[in-house]
């Protein structure tokens, strides 16, 4: 039973500890917390309460900073909560403000100069490639603010583009040439040389002429060329065709083999006539420019010829 004057929960008599009276709450207190700072703007027990509440409330928002013994996992999930509950902490440099980027730049790791960019080693394989372009880059990467690993990594992705593509080149050019090899037969190098020979006494620049003269100038340009030596006269073409009489091609030996079995009165056909034997001896010439790499019968003739 409460006493006359009083409720329950109340305390009669103005127990500080329980928040009645008009005593100093902090008496209540261990002697040595009744001085402490922390409560000197707590007028009683309530505003205490509140006030831990309060602040349990913020240490569950809040972040720890970690220590010098932080892992890197550590450290990068503390930056990545930063992030999440304060995501304009970083705000967005002035695009316009040169003096900003700068410093920016610098933040992020871009070398006090030029000079201060490494070109990185990549691999080719077998193709050399020239890494002249890689120092002008160096210039223009300061200028824009590329840091060591962007410069490097443009570097790496540029010169592996461009190796791929010289490969490309490089089996197209040899898929060319074959494909003329087989087209000029015998005749190839011949032809090579003219076209060579032709290019130089044309005045072409010496990087076409060795071009040339290694099969490297494509198909096109090679049959141009011979084409070419074929159309000059005087010294130029005493010089392309130094090397005497001209190789037939395949094509061009099929068809005189066509034209000796369209003749029947051609000494091949005539076993009597006295050029009889030099005309077997031309038509097996001529199968052999026909069919390179071939040695295939020759029949006709009035005994045959295998």
């Amino acid at each position: 039973m409460a006493e006359p004057g009083t409720t329950n929960g109340e305390n009669a008599g103005g127990d500080p500890a329980a928040g009645g009276g008009n005593d100093d709450w902090r008496s209540s207190l261990p002697e040595d917390l009744r001085d402490a700072p922390n409560f000197k703007d707590i007028e009683d027990v309530g505003s205490l309460a509140k006030q831990f509440v309060d602040l349990q409330s913020y240490q569950g928002n809040s972040l720890r900073i970690p220590g010098e013994d932080a892992s890197a996992e550590d450290v990068s999930k503390f930056h990545q909560k930063v992030l999440a509950k304060v995501p304009t902490l970083m705000p967005t440099p002035d695009l316009e403000n040169d003096e900003v980027l700068d410093s920016v730049y610098t933040r992020l790791g871009r070398p006090e100069d030029a000079t201060g960019y490494q070109i990185p080693k990549v691999d080719t394989g077998d193709i050399e490639m020239d890494m002249t372009m890689a120092d002008v880059l160096k210039p223009i990467a300061h200028k824009y603010g590329l840091n060591q690993k962007q410069f490097a990594g443009i570097v790496a992705d540029m010169t592996a583009t461009n190796a791929q593509a010289a490969v490309e080149m490089r089996n197209q050019q040899a898929q060319n040439t074959a494909a003329l090899s087989k087209e000029w037969g015998a005749a190839y190098t011949e032809r090579v040389n003219k076209a060579a020979n032709v290019a130089q006494a044309t005045g072409a620049p010496a990087v076409l002429v060795e071009a040339v003269k290694n099969g490297q100038a494509g198909a096109e340009t090679m049959k141009w060329l011979y084409s070419l030596s074929q159309s000059l006269g005087g010294e130029v073409q005493n010089m392309v065709n130094a090397a005497g009489a001209p190789t037939m091609t395949p094509d061009e030996a099929s068809m005189r083999i066509s034209e000796i079995r369209n003749n029947k009165e051609h000494p091949y056909w005539i076993t009597s006539d006295p050029g009889h034997k030099a005309a077997r001896k031309k038509m097996r010439e001529l199968h052999t420019l026909a069919y390179p790499g071939d040695a295939p019968g020759i029949s006709g003739g009035a005994g045959g010829l295998m």
